[in-house]
């Protein structure tokens, strides 16, 4: 699925071993990466949104000061800068891997579509490298943060009773629980924490252009996710009914708790945060795999 976001001319993821509803394992229990499925073609239905669209809907309709609006906001600033990261990696692969034939021509920052683009051309031209095997995730990893900004909506919308259409924000028809999600046990994802990113990249130097700026701000990135999945867990730590409540403890843990949280929002009554919660997981993955492959391109 495509989304379309700006027009730059470059000159360029304990309870049980088992993660969850997605069933995404740690490297430590991977063999191999299990890519061949892919969730991002245009056969495979998820929710989405612009980030015009997203920025709009919050600017106009959530004007409320708690924790669910404030990491609403937050969900807006972290969306821009998985685009400026985007811009990096784009312009790498233009200045640097030579692929200005391949990067569509963007301004300022690169999009969704245009992004999807590149990999499409990569793939036409039988590229089969390490750097297009890391174009392939990020656009897989673009999707599913779109997916849960849509999805954020409708928690938004149904939570706080608000009289919007949503169909003036989202491109289709909000679609019906479990879809878009894959069944448990489909696949299997490598990853890397964030702790162990950081410290990677801490120690991280290279010469080519943008290649740095890349790494260092999926840093940035991932702290941002962090901070985001924290401010989820204070928003479902808040809420009335008491299943839907992360267990203790795992408020302190942050983001990394949030494996743990997904095993028990099965029991969560309110139904459109359970689903917010399994999008927002299917995002963490993503994140956390791209930040893997990153990683492994380096070596």
């Amino acid at each position: 699925m495509i989304f379309k976001t700006n027009t730059y001319r470059p000159a360029p993821m304990v309870m049980g071993l088992i993660l969850s509803f997605s069933m995404v394992m740690g490297p430590q229990m991977a063999n191999a990466d299990q890519d061949d499925r892919l969730d991002h073609r245009k056969d495979y239905r998820m929710e989405s949104i612009s980030g015009g669209a997203f920025r709009n809907y919050v600017s106009t309709h959530v004007t409320e000061d708690d924790l669910w609006a404030r990491s609403m906001r937050t969900f807006g600033s972290f969306h821009n800068h998985m685009h400026e990261l985007m811009s990096h990696m784009a312009k790498y692969g233009v200045e640097v891997r030579g692929d200005r034939e391949h990067v569509p021509e963007f301004t300022h920052r690169i999009s969704g579509g245009e992004w999807a683009r590149y990999r499409e051309s990569l793939e036409e031209a039988g590229d089969d490298s390490d750097w297009y095997e890391l174009v392939r995730i990020t656009e897989i990893m673009h999707d599913r943060v779109h997916h849960a900004m849509a999805r954020s909506l409708v928690y938004d919308r149904d939570s706080r009773n608000r009289d919007v259409d949503l169909g003036d924000f989202l491109r289709g028809e909000a679609l019906e629980h479990g879809a878009g999600i894959p069944d448990a046990g489909e696949r299997r994802i490598s990853e890397v924490s964030l702790d162990a990113f950081r410290e990677w990249a801490w120690r991280y130097e290279t010469e080519p252009p943008h290649l740095h700026e890349s790494v260092q701000g999926m840093v940035v990135f991932a702290h941002l996710l962090d901070d985001l999945l924290t401010q989820w867990l204070a928003h479902g730590d808040s809420m009335a009914p008491e299943n839907c409540r992360p267990q203790p403890g795992l408020l302190a843990r942050r983001g990394e708790g949030w494996s743990d949280y997904l095993a028990q929002i099965e029991d969560c009554e309110d139904a459109e945060w359970r689903e917010f919660v399994k999008v927002a997981g299917l995002m963490r993955d993503r994140i956390h795999h791209m930040m893997h492959k990153m990683k492994a391109y380096q070596k």
